[in-house]
């Protein structure tokens, strides 16, 4: 705003010539004259109490003048300008140095008198309506919030000093000359005696004259009302045409734009017609009917007219008179003009699919493809072997295979050794003969046929002996691959848990099946993993379906069929499709290799295995207590302690904890301003390490000691002697809670040497990743190992203070981690609020963070706030407690505790910021899809307009496709995990326990797995029915198309209430933009299958009574209006159009599944994780209209 140089905007530096001013003198008065010397001479006798004071000097040729222009109060106004001119003996030139009595103000007075006042030198835009029919007023905890429009024709007009530059002229002119009558040429010239030319301040370009504004004018009107030149015509022309051409899309042909087209076509000359090379060529996209119309219409109304179309010619409109016609300049009608003069065209999007921000990876994936098995150097080789198995079992009709009654026809195998240079065998055992599956002979598969299902069993049992692998893998282990095998293995009488274990002792389990489906599977000798559980934590998906999972990880989409289909191919009576069924098993059992291999799953489990000092299969399966119980033991041995082992009664009478981290309830609102994020690198653990807190260095109480007896201490009691409490008097730390620890200098506990050696480590390996920034699969391992070692050092705390599960608890080392952690981060806040010269206050701060607003500064400021902030704060400390500056937020919503969303700079230096969320519904998974797309791309909007009236109509587009009924399915889907039947209530109204019942009840293995995601639909109902009654699987909305969402409920219920939560702390509801939408809902045409189905809703018994051609409202029942049977013609193209479309769109669907499976036949995929999947349920239901449609041509079309 300011800035520190010698000369300031502020000072105009004037150079003159003598003879200017002598002539200047000349063309005074002669009383004048005398009266100005007389003034002149009094002013070389005053002293410094007037406002010029002057410096002679006879050295100089030139006359030099500084002006301070200083939009300042009246006095200082008046006493702007004195000149002097005059000579002395032996001297023709005189140099005057005219200089203000008051030097000008300073930058740092101004900006100190800035901070007294509390006024900001930087001031952010903040949320406006560009739009003020938006604006509204809304009453927020008994205070009305009103946000203004900032339309440029609302602003309030600048306030001035002078009315105008005239008056100024005339005022200076008055106290320069004493004339003030004088016309403005007069005193132009007046002021180029006085100054230069050269020194005038000149516009670039000349301001228009009363002619030309007002021929603007007049063209404006003109433009208004004839839609613009020349070329307007065409292009209205164009416009209808294409507008037909829309329509005829969407089956829609409007007559009367026909007609009107075609009248003004021949009321214009030859060259004016629109010339065929502005007819867009462009060929559709791959999805192109009714959900992903052409843009072919959007790009013709936007692109700029020809340079041949306009001519210094007179326009004639066909409904203006002669008298309005108007001779037209074609400057007036340049690009730059056009833009201004037309009203501007908004881009209109028909696709149903919701808009959301532009993902960051091509197809929205979750993951890198970054192999993380290739970047990891192998110290060692682990030499573990790994057997990946899936079964294919025969089921009944549309039921899943059951181990009671349908048997294994096939066993798919993948045997893979690590290191990954050994061989790798992939085969099948399967029952039937070599000539049923000549294709698949040909790849390098290892194939073995038996005769019956006892024989594969033997044959399998033998191999897994040979082979003796360490780990026994399977996408889905409970109720399919080793789960099936196991159940199916008792009903034939083997017992394969103890077939395949590697201890032969083993006891002979029961063969019921009951206890073999509540026992978990394990093996004796030999690891078995669920991979599908394993990888819920690795990355956050909406399902974990193995098709998922192959998508974003390894970024390939693979087809999912029915049982139903994988029977009939294996039953087949021709054996042609059997290698159908095999090939889509061996993608499944290869891709679980790619996954483990894909991710170094088998790499990093070892490297934590020794890290932890625990087993393989601990690391997955046990919790971080007893990971950091296991690091703890081995330190306490080698100083010769014994851990503590109490009873759960002694746990039970252990005091409980008092002391709470600190949590800032944070000021709920959206700053523009920066906000400065710092954080205490490992708080918990630095603490532990600089005061000394551990089991083995704490003496109690500080109420308990002195006395004699034994006193409580956590689990157990601790006698501490009077004698040994005098020597350690002066060693002794205290404290918040009030518990007594020695000095490092008496003794080094085991926590601190623990969480010193992770915490160093853990440097050590931030520093790699800072080394190789560019390796991004690198980095991914690297922050894993980081990760992890954050983990184990922030859970010890929690290890110190689990009074319900932990082994060894102590309430005095949990409060007293917990204390003085709050009392670090309370110190840092009230140095940063009490330090003047940030000018900062902390808004929010969290356990081991902080959020400081800093008002009235730029982005590059915050940054250099932030890290002086640290400094400071971590000077105070002791080491290893350090406060790290993150980030920047710019600008920020703050919500509730753990709850913000805002635009992060990580470095002062980057552009463009990152959307980041905590909390929010845009990264949790509770609700569908469309709730995150919209709410992350409102805010979005938010933040780098500022304009709600942009975040207005967008909402609004995405609530017209809801209400529309064509929006995917896809998006509109939840997903909730399932707890099982025992971990819900009796009488618990849960969708997914709904759902699972209702399978139950037709297929006993169709129940979900414990913390599997269920998805589900809410469809529309009858009025008062209960809300779980309207909730329905995803294949039940795709297969009924009787049912349709439920968009009342989504839009209230689901959507508006996290926009709410956002926008009404800006006093902006949303609920009102959505009552003020039309209801408008698309009908179909009626349909003969339609019609022999059966009606289960009141809404199967309505069609369409609109005309299939221009959409317009019939009375008769032929399903076209009478104007348009009039014209057959218009009535074949646009039933001919239509045909052509819905068919288009199924051939290019049906291209892309193809693409997928990899065969043109038999492309019958039922995957909820392919948005192809509802894009070609879309395409059948506009199909089904298709015997209508043909119906109409065979009645009112000749041709046809």
């Amino acid at each position: 705003m300011f800035e520190d140089k010698p000369t300031s905007c502020n000072t105009v530096d004037v150079v003159g010539s003598g003879s200017t001013s002598s002539a200047f003198s000349n063309s005074l008065p002669e009383a004048n004259k005398m009266e100005g010397r007389a003034e002149n001479e009094h002013m070389i006798s005053s002293s410094e109490s007037y406002l010029f004071t002057q410096n002679k000097s006879y050295d100089s040729p030139t006359i030099v003048a500084k002006q301070t222009l200083l939009p300042l109060s009246g006095e200082l106004e008046k006493q702007i300008i004195s000149a002097k001119s005059s000579s002395t003996e032996g001297s023709s030139v005189v140099t005057s140095y005219i200089k203000l009595k008051c030097k000008p103000i300073s930058r740092a007075l101004v900006v100190e008198e800035l901070i007294n006042t509390d006024v900001t030198n930087i001031l952010s835009q903040e949320p406006f309506y560009s739009n003020f029919k938006d604006i509204t007023r809304t009453e927020i905890t008994n205070k009305f919030v009103h946000l203004e429009a900032a339309p440029v024709a609302l602003l309030e007009e600048h306030r001035c000093l002078f009315s105008g530059l005239s008056e100024w002229r005339q005022r200076v002119c008055l106290e320069v000359t004493g004339d003030a009558t004088r016309n403005v040429n007069d005193i132009m010239e007046s002021f180029q005696h006085i100054f230069p030319k050269s020194n005038f301040i000149k516009p670039i370009a000349k301001p228009p004259t009363s002619k030309s504004v007002t021929r603007w004018l007049e063209r404006k009107e003109a433009f208004k009302r004839n839609a613009g030149t020349r070329s307007s015509v065409s292009s209205r022309v164009e416009q209808k045409i294409l507008e037909n051409e829309q329509c005829s899309q969407k089956g829609i042909v409007d007559v009367k734009c026909f007609e009107e087209s075609s009248a003004l076509e021949r009321s214009m000359k030859p060259d004016d017609r629109p010339s065929p090379t502005r007819k867009n060529k462009s060929t559709r996209s791959s999805f192109d009917s009714d959900m992903f119309p052409s843009s072919s219409s959007r790009e013709s109304n936007q692109s700029p007219p020809n340079k041949d179309s306009i001519h210094e010619a007179e326009i004639t409109h066909p409904d203006c008179s002669k008298s309005s016609q108007i001779d037209f300049n074609p400057d007036l009608f340049k690009s730059f003009i056009r833009k201004q003069l037309e009203t501007p065209k908004r881009r209109i999007c028909d696709s149903y699919a919701i808009d959301a921000m532009t993902p960051d990876t091509t197809g929205d994936y979750q993951m890198g493809l970054d192999n993380l098995n290739e970047v990891t150097s192998h110290v060692e080789n682990y030499y573990l072997t790994v057997l990946a198995v899936e079964i294919h079992a025969i089921s009944r009709a549309l039921l899943k295979p059951d181990p009671a009654y349908d048997e294994v026809k096939a066993i798919f195998y993948y045997l893979y050794t690590c290191p990954p240079e050994e061989d790798r065998k992939v085969g099948i055992i399967l029952i039937g003969q070599e000539s049923e599956l000549p294709e698949v002979r040909t790849k390098p598969i290892q194939m073995h046929f038996v005769s019956n299902e006892k024989e594969l069993f033997s044959i399998f049992i033998e191999n897994v002996r040979q082979w003796d692998p360490d780990i026994l893998i399977g996408y889905e282990i409970e109720t399919l691959s080793w789960g099936y095998l196991l159940e199916r293995g008792y009903v034939l009488g083997l017992n394969l848990n103890q077939e395949l274990s590697r201890i032969t002792e083993v006891e002979k389990r029961n063969s019921s099946r009951d206890e073999v489906k509540n026992t978990q599977l394990q093996m004796p000798g030999r690891i078995v993993i669920n991979l599908w559980r394993l990888l819920r934590h690795e990355v956050n998906l909406q399902s974990y379906t193995f098709e998922n999972i192959m998508y974003h990880v390894l970024h390939e989409r693979i087809p999912l069929h029915s049982w139903k289909l994988l029977t009939c191919w294996w039953e087949h009576r021709t054996h042609l499709y059997k290698w159908m069924t095999v090939e889509h098993y061996l993608i499944r059992v290869t891709g679980i290799i790619r996954l483990i291999e894909q991710l170094d799953f088998i790499g990093r489990t070892s490297e934590m295995a020794r890290l932890f000092g625990i087993q393989f299969y601990e690391v997955l399966s046990r919790g971080s207590q007893f990971r950091v119980e296991s690091i703890m033991l081995r330190l306490s041995r080698l100083n010769n302690f014994v851990a503590v082992s109490p009873s759960i009664k002694q746990r039970a009478h252990m005091r409980a904890p008092e002391s709470l981290p600190l949590i800032l309830e944070p000021e709920s609102r959206l700053y523009t301003d920066p906000i400065i994020v710092l954080d205490f690198q490992s708080l918990y653990p630095s603490v532990i390490i600089a005061y000394n807190y551990c089991f083995s260095t704490c003496l109690g109480r500080v109420e308990h000691l002195g006395v004699s007896d034994s006193f409580p201490f956590g689990c157990i009691d601790l006698n501490v002697s009077i004698r040994s409490l005098k020597k350690l008097q002066q060693k002794l730390t205290i404290s918040p809670s009030g518990v007594a620890f020695v000095d490092k200098s008496i003794r080094c506990g085991i926590l601190p040497k623990m969480l010193q050696e992770i915490l160093d480590t853990r440097l050590m390996v931030k520093q790699s990743m800072k080394e190789y920034k560019s390796n991004a699969a690198l980095q991914r391992v690297l922050h894993a190992r980081q990760l992890g070692l954050k983990l184990i050092a922030n859970v010890t705390y929690g290890y110190t203070a689990a009074n319900f599960s932990g082994r060894m608890p102590c309430v005095e080392v949990g409060d007293s981690v917990v204390s003085k952690g709050r009392e670090t981060l309370q110190k840092a806040i009230e140095t940063v609020n009490n330090t003047s010269k940030w000018q900062c206050r902390v808004v929010y701060g969290d356990t081991d963070s902080m959020f400081v607003l800093a008002p009235g500064k730029t982005k590059q400021e915050a940054f250099e706030i932030g890290k002086e902030i640290a400094n400071v704060v971590t000077n105070n400390n002791p080491t290893p407690v350090k406060l790290k500056f993150e980030k920047v937020y710019q600008p920020c919503i703050l919500q509730t505790k753990k709850r913000y969303v805002g635009y992060m700079y990580e470095t002062a230096d980057q552009d463009k910021p990152i959307y980041e969320a905590k909390g929010i519904e845009t990264v949790r998974r509770d609700g569908c899809p469309a709730v995150s797309k919209i709410l992350k791309k409102s805010l979005c909007l938010l933040f780098e307009t500022k304009d709600l009236s942009v975040v207005k109509e967008y909402v609004e587009k995405q609530f017209s496709k809801i209400i529309s009924g064509r929006i995917s399915v896809q998006d509109m889907t939840f997903a909730k995990e399932y707890r099982g039947q025992a971990g819900y209530k009796p009488g618990a109204c849960v969708p997914a326990l709904s759902l699972a019942r209702q399978w139950v009840l037709t297929d006993p293995r169709a129940e979900p797995r414990v913390s599997e995601r269920v998805p589900y639909v809410i469809v529309s109902g009858a009025p008062g029915l209960p809300l779980i009654k309207l909730v329905k699987s995803p294949y039940e909305l795709l297969q009924d198309s009787s049912l349709r969402l439920n968009s009342e409920y989504y839009i209230t219920r689901v959507i508006i209430p996290p926009l709410e939560r956002c926008f009404l702390l800006l006093g902006t509801p949303v609920l009102p933009w959505y009552k003020n939408l039309p209801r408008k809902l698309h009908v179909y045409l009626p349909s003969v299958l339609n019609e022999r189905k059966k009606k289960s809703t009141i809404s199967q018994y309505f069609a369409s009574v609109n005309c299939v051609c221009c959409n317009q409202m019939t009375q008769n029942n032929k399903g076209v209006c009478d104007a348009c049977l009039n014209q057959t013609q218009l009535l074949g193209t646009c039933l001919y159009y239509k045909i052509q479309a819905w068919q288009r769109s199924q051939d290019q669907v049906n291209k892309v599944c193809t693409t997928c499976v990899g065969r043109s036949t038999s492309n019958d995929c039922i995957s909820l994780d392919c948005p192809v999947l509802y894009r070609k349920t879309q395409i059948t239901r506009d199909l089904d209209q298709l015997s209508y449609v043909l119906s109409l041509c065979d009645s009112h079309l000749a041709l046809f």
